[in-house]
């Protein structure tokens, strides 16, 4: 594989060589590349000659020189010039002829105090060219410099105002877009608002809810506890009376048995005096007895 072509370019030395007092001469140097790093060290070279090279491109670095008053790139391989050439304000003739270049940038609008300009044989554009003319003497020179600056001027304005409208159409749309981001900001912290409210309010009805709820259990056993208590005590006086009744019966079972026991033992000694009536008597006593046992036995079963 063949290797890469070396830039061809000049020394500080070679440069050094090719200064004469205010002018810099750099022609048939086969020149690719611009040694700008020396060139720019010669701050009062107002002239500089870069004629008969082999140069496609121009650094930006270029248009530090802004002293030139005049600059010559003919029979170059020039597709574009630097977007900054317009820096170079002092510049009053330059030589553009034979080279590549369809078009000049914006900036070469600023280049006012241009009086020569040659740009013949190159591939400018319909328009440009037939603003140019043929550039076949000085004064066609000094016509094309004016037309040219003076188109590029009016094409640098006409940029300058469209991008003024286009900024203006970008801040009108980031404005637009900013209030739409505003109002959907808006409605989701609205949202968000209504979400929260609703699940305060959900939070708090369960919160009554579950009161109401221990309310009723509460009343419920209240209620309970209460009629427990009415219920115990119910059945404390129900069960007090039946043991105060059972109580009396029992009393009256020892009185009758008693009573009955005396009238046993007043008949027994009546008996011993009267027999045959003692009998008769002690007969319907025991049935008495009896009745009165049977009874007794009934009301406590009862």
């Amino acid at each position: 594989m063949a290797s890469k072509k070396k830039p061809t370019t000049l020394s500080k030395q070679e440069v050094k060589g090719r200064v004469d007092k205010a002018e810099m001469d750099l022609s048939l140097s086969e020149l690719t590349l611009l040694p700008i790093r020396e060139m720019l060290t010669y701050t009062r070279v107002t002239k500089l000659d870069l004629s008969c090279n082999k140069l496609a491109d121009l650094p930006e670095e270029l248009c530090q020189m802004r002293q030139l008053v005049k600059l010559d790139l003919s029979k170059n391989v020039l597709a574009f010039l630097p977007d900054n050439i317009g820096r170079l304000e002092k510049l009053r003739e330059l030589d553009l002829f034979s080279n590549r270049l369809s078009s000049f940038p914006l900036s070469f609008g600023q280049l006012s105090q241009l009086n020569w300009l040659d740009v013949k044989n190159n591939m400018l554009d319909s328009q440009l060219a037939s603003i140019a003319g043929t550039c076949v003497d000085q004064r066609e020179c000094a016509d094309c410099a004016h037309n040219v600056v003076a188109f590029m001027h009016t094409k640098a304005a006409q940029a300058e105002r469209a991008r003024q409208e286009n900024l203006l159409r970008e801040r009108r749309a980031l404005a637009k877009q900013k209030e739409l981001d505003e109002q959907v900001n808006a409605e989701r912290r609205r949202q968000r608002q209504e979400l929260k409210q609703r699940r305060r309010e959900e939070r708090e009805a369960e919160q009554r809810e579950a009161a109401a709820v221990t309310t009723l259990q509460d009343d419920a056993d209240g209620s309970e506890d209460e009629y427990t208590r009415s219920r115990s005590k119910s059945n404390g006086v129900h069960e007090g009376r039946e043991r105060t009744s059972a109580s009396c019966f029992r009393w009256l079972v020892v009185v009758l048995l008693f009573l009955s026991g005396v009238a046993i033992m007043a008949g027994s000694i009546w008996c011993a005096r009267e027999q045959e009536s003692c009998v008769q008597l002690k007969v319907a006593v025991m049935e008495k007895f009896e009745e009165v046992v049977q009874d007794v036995r009934q009301k406590l079963t009862q």
